[in-house]
């Protein structure tokens, strides 16, 4: 089946044919640092969130978004930044329609995005492609038809969204101020005046002037003051040299200047902001930051919350602190709440592009904490100075884990091999042993056994074929349903607790499987701990 498109940039028709598909967990090898593209490509991202360089420009990945790469790109997928990624690559084909003297056909061409982009990207709205690519999959080999037209409406569907024309918005001074600002952000570290600031807007100086401070509640240079004081504070925080030093680093040619500005703003000097930090406003990006300044005597003021992903134990304790809790969705965060927050200090993992620019406007930002819950101790504690608290909280985890092992010894010393075998919407996933987080808890800190075929895993969680269950055979099975906004496993539960060979499983038939709470055990911090390890007694003593 085909059917010609008219491409809305030069009235050519054009077709394009279905190649190829698979998950992109097939498809991406995050041990390469970078590939080329051998074909047009269409990624539909389904669950997760990633970073990647497409040649060289920064694009995040989102459920819901796809993103159409004509062959030949450079891929770079960033695995620091992925969290759960998943999705489909559909791959194509792209004909013209050419005319001679007798006839008219079809050549195959290179495909080039419309709009001289060099990709295109859109939002796909519901299940309906999830499900058709779904039930793609099922189709026997004799539905050849079916399997054809099933192709057709997948890929015309999303080139209808990736080519829906682009408005073209006429300029506004609200832009042309947006733009001013982009380019102080960016810039805030060199020597920079109202003038030059104004020429980037495109506006005369007094008009920039007055529509500046009518958009941001400042005047220009001191809009630019205050960013600089934030980036500031970020510095002293982390001790990242000597007061006279981070002055010039972020645009201050006179110390003695910047002294008087930061004083004036945050009403104590440079050297003394050190020792008050811990007791500003602090927004946490995630409620494990929480628990782990909660234990080092820190309360912060809010905290962005997963409503579907907050343990019980968690939102006792938020409000039991009287920790405002800011709701967002699970893969993007609520900019607009955060800074209704009004925070003086933001904590938080890495992130990227414009919600990193974002915050980074509303108060100063210390990114890049680890989401592991031993590492991000260490950064938190030396950031406020307070070693001391973090070395009572490792004697308390040590212990939590002391309990369990001797509760466990048996096992361990048997060595018992245990498997955390997770389903999503798309497949199944296993616990790798030699990744941060839970698997440091299972394999590491307890001294539990993975199953050998299964050791080889390098990540959090890897692709598995649940063909491999009777050869991988673990002794115990602990079960998580991946919670995911939007997904729903129980069809993948259904189809794994039906299949054949995961009734005749040892560890099925002795009763040696539990499920356990993805709430919970992921990204909880030392209050959550013990609770984490009194689970994992219970589902081992069966």
């Amino acid at each position: 089946m085909t059917a010609l498109y008219e491409e809305k940039a030069s009235g050519e028709q054009v077709m394009f044919r279905w190649h190829s598909y698979q998950k992109l967990d097939d498809y991406i090898d995050y041990a390469v640092d970078r590939v080329g593209l051998e074909e047009n490509s269409l990624f539909y991202i389904t669950g997760g969130q990633a970073v990647w360089q497409l040649n060289d420009q920064e694009v995040l990945l989102r459920p819901g978004m796809v993103v159409g790469i004509p062959a030949w790109t450079w891929l770079e997928p960033d695995r620091t930044q992925t969290y759960g990624l998943e999705g489909w690559v559909i791959q194509f084909r792209y004909f013209e329609l050419q005319a001679n003297r007798l006839d008219s056909q079809l050549a195959q061409s290179r495909w080039q995005p419309p709009f001289n982009r060099e990709f295109l990207t859109g939002t796909i709205d519901g299940r309906h492609i999830k499900d058709q690519l779904q039930a793609l999959r099922m189709l026997g080999d004799d539905a050849n038809v079916e399997k054809e037209v099933r192709h057709h409406h997948i890929l015309y569907t999303i080139l209808d969204v990736l080519y829906k024309p682009v408005e073209w918005d006429t300029q506004t001074t609200e832009k042309a101020i947006v733009r001013s600002i982009k380019y102080l952000e960016q810039n805030y570290y060199k020597p920079m005046t109202r003038k030059e600031l104004a020429k980037v807007a495109g506006l005369s100086p007094w008009h920039f002037s007055r529509k500046f401070k009518e958009l941001t509640d400042y005047a220009p240079l001191e809009y630019l003051n205050r960013y600089r004081i934030y980036r500031a504070k970020e510095r002293l925080i982390q001790h990242e040299g000597h007061m006279h030093d981070i002055a010039k680093q972020v645009g201050f040619e006179d110390s003695a200047y910047f002294s008087r500005r930061f004083k004036q703003m945050e009403g104590v000097s440079p050297k003394q902001y050190v020792t008050v930090a811990a007791h500003r406003q602090i927004c946490a990006l995630a409620p494990l930051y929480v628990e782990i300044l909660l234990m080092l005597g820190i309360v912060p003021s809010s905290v962005v919350t997963v409503p579907m992903l907050l343990p019980p134990h968690q939102r006792s304790l938020l409000e039991e602190y009287r920790v405002q809790m800011i709701p967002t969705s699970q893969f993007a965060l609520d900019l607009d709440a955060i800074a209704e927050a009004k925070p003086q200090l933001i904590v938080g993992q890495t992130l990227h592009g414009e919600a990193r620019r974002a915050l980074m406007s509303i108060s100063p930002m210390l990114s890049g904490l680890s989401r592991d819950l031993l590492p991000a101790i260490a950064q938190l504690a030396a950031m406020f100075k307070k070693e001391s608290e973090a070395a009572k909280i490792y004697r308390y985890l040590q212990e939590a884990d002391a309990q369990a092992r001797e509760k466990l010894k048996p096992i361990i010393q048997n060595r018992r091999t245990v498997m955390v075998l997770r389903i999503e919407f798309g497949g199944y996933r296993y616990l790798g042993a030699h990744s941060l987080g839970l698997s440091r808890m299972l394999y590491r800190e307890l001294g539990l056994t993975i199953p050998a075929l299964l050791n080889r895993g390098q990540y959090w969680f890897n692709p598995l074929d649940i063909e491999m269950l009777p050869a991988i055979d673990p002794d115990y099975i602990i079960l998580e349903d991946r919670v995911m906004e939007g997904n729903d496993t129980a069809l993948m539960r259904e189809s794994l607790m039906n299949h054949p060979c995961w009734s005749q499983l040892p560890a099925v038939r002795n009763n040696r499987v539990c499920r356990i709470d993805t709430s919970l055990w992921i990204g909880c911090g030392p209050y959550g701990y013990p609770l984490v390890m009194e689970q994992i007694v219970a589902a081992l003593s069966k």
